[in-house]
């Protein structure tokens, strides 16, 4: 199984070198076990980030055989904003308006298994209702707080 481990930091801040305590547990266990970046709200906004994380699913997917495992096994892991998007990319499987334009269009964007640490979700953080799904400023997609 290859599972894809997406960086927390609030969507802000943050990069795929803060994993290198939480990736190598999956790794002594078999999995493969790959770190991604996606564009933080500064360089860019809401969907660019989901659309990062399909990308990286796809280019997983697209590598499997030389990669070594199994293209219908691959699982999301993701801490704090990481988590969300985790939970975001596994609950919008192939959703044409998530996938963007990024690399090996058309592979499918279904996942096995999610795994959301720390995951920003529902009310135990205020902002969600205001801002989700990601900070002010940086959304294009912002429900009123009773679509939620």
């Amino acid at each position: 199984m290859a599972t894809i481990h997406i960086h927390g930091g609030g969507f802000t801040g943050g990069s795929k070198e803060t994993l290198v305590e939480r990736v190598p547990p999956y790794a002594s266990r078999g999995y493969l076990a790959i770190a991604v970046q996606y564009r933080l709200v500064g360089e860019t906004k809401w969907p660019s980030q989901i659309e990062d994380v399909k990308a990286a699913i796809r280019w997983v997917r697209a590598n499997a055989k030389s990669l070594g495992f199994d293209p219908e096994r691959i699982a999301v892991v993701g801490h704090s904003a990481g988590g969300q998007l985790a939970l975001f990319a596994a609950g919008t499987p192939n959703r044409p308006e998530f996938e963007g334009k990024g690399g090996n269009a058309g592979v499918p964007t279904n996942v096995a298994a999610c795994l959301a640490y720390y995951a920003v979700t529902g009310g135990a953080w205020e902002g969600f209702r205001r801002q989700f799904p990601m900070p002010d400023g940086s959304s294009q997609m912002r429900p009123s707080a009773t679509s939620i």
